[in-house]
């Protein structure tokens, strides 16, 4: 029967990437996926809801529990944010090598 205790996809919620559960009635209710918690305790996010994400294995998502709705969001790998900061940084020549910041500052470093 539908009704408040439905459960439903909204699809316009910015910060969960169209993956947050909700109450919602058959009206408001979105197209609902379902999926299996298997023996590991894993779910299988849907093809399709994964293509809408850009999910790809490997990916890191963020996971919160807010009040009995699970949000799973897709997030950057803080590894390859820094890897970006780091080019666009020497790319806009912001960037000094350690043998130029010794020689301005007075200290010698020992070749190898």
């Amino acid at each position: 029967m539908w009704g408040e205790r439905w459960l439903g996809l909204r699809e316009d919620s910015p910060t969960t990437c169209g993956m947050l559960l909700r109450k919602t009635t058959r009206e408001q209710a979105a197209p609902l996926q379902i999926a299996i918690v298997d023996n590991k305790c894993r779910v299988l996010i849907p093809k399709e809801e994964r293509d809408r994400l850009g999910l790809k294995p490997g990916d890191v998502v963020a996971i919160r529990l807010e009040e009995g709705v699970l949000h799973i969001r897709k997030v950057a790998d803080p590894f390859d944010a820094l890897a970006e900061t780091a080019v666009a940084e020497h790319d806009a020549g912001r960037t000094h090598s350690l043998r130029d910041v010794a020689q301005e500052t007075g200290m010698e470093i020992e070749s190898p």
